[in-house]
């Protein structure tokens, strides 16, 4: 059975859909989560970002900037163990600033932790 936590304020509206067990916004790792997304948004003009199951133990992962660049990847949690998931990357050929790229790491490293805490299915947010 699958669990839903949804969220929302001005600046963004997403849900997280974990595997086996509910969790609350106040969860750390959770919470953890949704001050990188606002902490990225301050800092690159986001349209949307995924991050959701495409196989076993592989995601998708990406977002995509209101002025059309994308970055999409994918992140393998079997391939070196969860702590450390193989990652391949596509930017479609679009640059992204060193300054925009630190923070999506930050985005990025919590939506391991969060995963490796409570396996996640998917996690779809919009941007205002």
């Amino acid at each position: 059975m699958a669990f839903a936590l949804r969220f929302e304020d001005a600046a963004l509206d997403g849900e997280i859909k974990f595997r086996s067990q509910p969790c609350l916004l106040n969860d750390p790792q959770v919470a953890e989560l949704v001050t990188r997304l606002h902490a990225f948004r301050s800092k690159v003009d986001l349209a949307t970002f995924t991050f959701e199951l495409d196989a076993g133990d592989v995601y998708d992962y990406g977002f995509d900037h209101k002025d059309g660049r994308r970055w999409h990847q994918k992140l393998d949690f079997a391939y070196d163990g969860p702590d450390d998931p193989g990652q391949s990357f596509d930017t479609h050929g679009d640059r992204w600033l060193e300054t925009e790229f630190k923070h999506h790491r930050m985005l990025r490293d919590a939506v391991v932790a969060l995963h490796n805490w409570r396996p996640v299915d998917s996690i779809e947010v919009t941007f205002a």
